[in-house]
């Protein structure tokens, strides 16, 4: 396990979180991401990134319960942006 330092903005202090398996280093990215993961790598909330999903804008893999994104969809997708094609 790793432990992962996040500066809390309200205080300026670091909070420091175990976290598991899915956390990798740049070497070793996830194939999937989740809604939460997915939102914070765009900068958009959790919710903005539930509505891309509704609207079918995103694409997503259900694993059980879990609702993933394919880290490749999400870089074609912000290809596709970059490119001025709207998605």
């Amino acid at each position: 396990m790793t432990a992962l330092a996040i500066q809390t903005r309200l205080h300026g202090s670091f909070a420091f979180f175990v976290t598991g398996p899915m956390l990798k280093s740049k070497h070793q990215e996830t194939l999937v991401l989740s809604v939460t993961e997915a939102a914070a790598l765009f900068g958009i909330s959790r919710a903005f990134a539930y509505r891309l999903i509704q609207s079918g804008q995103w694409s997503v893999i259900k694993i059980g319960r879990c609702t993933r994104i394919s880290r490749q969809f999400l870089n074609d997708w912000a290809s596709q942006l970059e490119g001025g094609q709207s998605a």
